[in-house]
């Protein structure tokens, strides 16, 4: 493969990305501490760097307010919840866009410096041609999670695949992986998920057309398609989803849609944080509160560290 030696040779150690929520409970103290610090720092350049080898205390936190001020989207001077989860969602599919090149390298099968859908399927889900032509034989939480996210998956490849070739270039692939990149492709994508779930054009997703958003339609006496299935996309799309209660995802929701794992990850991880430095305990972070807790955003002698602290200048 031509770009294998090339990839290989300025390859990353990235720190352990979760992609179910589930993921967050089995990670160590460590791993969840990496995981906070990389939260606030997600780098675009994804080479190694050290803050504390980098920065002194007062360096840190003086670009930590650079950060809070991208953060705080209403400029009211505190962070709610909803921004420190919408930072929190970026920032995960920027660091599911640092692993692309090395799920890049193992996804192309055929070693012609393309993805196909196929290809990812089989990277992505483990799953075969012909287990994607016969999904519902896969009755599997795999074979589930595939049949559900299907039209949102595609939508992703489609709006990242520039020349329409059906098939993904690196650069192609790492946007598709963060889809969040740019507001563009991030609609994109949402256009391309509609016109398969939004069956009524109205452009937003009403709860029955969530539950029938699948590849293919299951039928009865399939087990991962039980009560248990329905019980728990109910919970997802109330408390991930469906974020104002209006019965819809709509509007700013539907970029959630897009990554409903990257969602719950984020909301899990925004708790986490607020329990950490909320010392007022008023669902608001304010500067101080930041800037007195910053070693739970910074505190690690050996991290993969950088993007927004590392980029900042500082202010003299």
């Amino acid at each position: 493969m031509k770009l294998a030696a090339t990839l290989l040779s300025c390859s990353v150690v990235f720190a352990k990305v979760p992609h179910k929520v589930d993921d967050l409970a089995e990670m160590d103290e460590y791993e969840r501490k990496e995981f906070d610090e990389d939260i606030f720092s997600f780098d675009e350049d994804g080479d190694e760097w050290d803050a504390w080898e980098e920065l002194n205390e007062d360096q840190m936190k003086n670009r930590l307010t650079k950060i809070f001020d991208r953060m705080d989207l209403d400029k009211d001077g505190q962070l709610s919840r909803d921004e420190v989860v919408d930072h929190t969602y970026k920032a995960l599919y920027n660091m599911d866009e640092g692993e692309a090149e090395g799920e890049f390298i193992e996804a192309d099968l055929d070693g012609d410096d393309k993805i196909t859908w196929s290809e990812f399927v089989e990277e992505f889900y483990g799953l075969s041609a012909d287990d994607e032509a016969n999904i519902l034989a896969m009755d599997t939480d795999t074979g589930v999670e595939f049949n559900h996210m299907y039209s949102r998956d595609q939508a992703r490849f489609q709006a990242a695949d520039e020349d329409r070739d059906g098939k993904l270039t690196l650069i192609e692939y790492t946007r598709f992986k963060n889809p969040m990149k740019s507001a563009s492709l991030r609609d994109l994508a949402i256009e391309w998920a509609l016109r398969s779930a939004d069956k009524n054009k109205d452009k937003k997703i009403s709860f029955e057309e969530y539950m029938n958003d699948f590849r293919e339609a299951p039928g009865p006496n399939l087990a991962h398609y039980g009560e248990e299935f329905a019980e728990q996309e109910e919970q997802r799309f109330q408390e991930d989803l469906d974020l104002d209660g209006d019965g819809f995802i709509a509007g700013d929701e539907l970029k959630y849609w897009l990554g409903p794992d990257n969602i719950a990850i984020a909301i899990e991880e925004s708790d986490h944080i607020f329990e950490s430095v909320d010392g007022d305990e008023n669902n608001l972070i304010n500067m101080h509160e930041m800037l007195e807790g910053f070693q739970t955003f910074v505190d690690s002698d050996v991290t993969e560290f950088g993007g927004q602290l590392r980029h900042m200048r500082d202010e003299l």
